[in-house]
């Protein structure tokens, strides 16, 4: 089916910046858009992985060794006042409130152009 087949496209065009242009069996998605939805789809993974390192890291030295423990706890709410934890946070906050703006924002250039599909 036609949605199937956008799917399968749009899956394989997610992090594969070569697939610009390039006419597929059902749809074609322009260069400059394309461009930027591969910049904040790496921008996330990344973002997310550095997150994700740096609190295992912080955890590795705090020296906790089971959640249950009440160091666990302690580690969890300080981190919060950190402010490695907060530049890191708000950064990750910056991409996902651009990401969903950029979705939003080609939702409504799809409206206003008049090329939505009906599913």
């Amino acid at each position: 089916t036609y949605l199937s087949c956008v799917r399968s496209e749009t899956e394989s065009a997610l992090y594969d910046i070569t697939r610009a242009d390039v006419p597929g069996e059902c749809i074609t998605i322009p260069a400059s858009l394309h461009h930027i939805d591969v910049v904040l789809n790496y921008s996330i993974l990344c973002t997310c992985a550095v997150f994700l390192l740096a609190l295992m890291f912080f955890l590795a030295i705090s020296g906790v060794r089971s959640i249950g423990e009440g160091r666990y706890l302690h580690w969890t709410r300080s981190m919060a006042g950190k402010p490695c934890y907060k530049l890191m946070s708000n950064f990750l906050l910056v991409v996902v409130v651009s990401t969903l703006a950029r979705h939003v924002a080609s939702i409504i250039m799809e409206f206003k152009t008049g090329r939505t599909q009906q599913a």
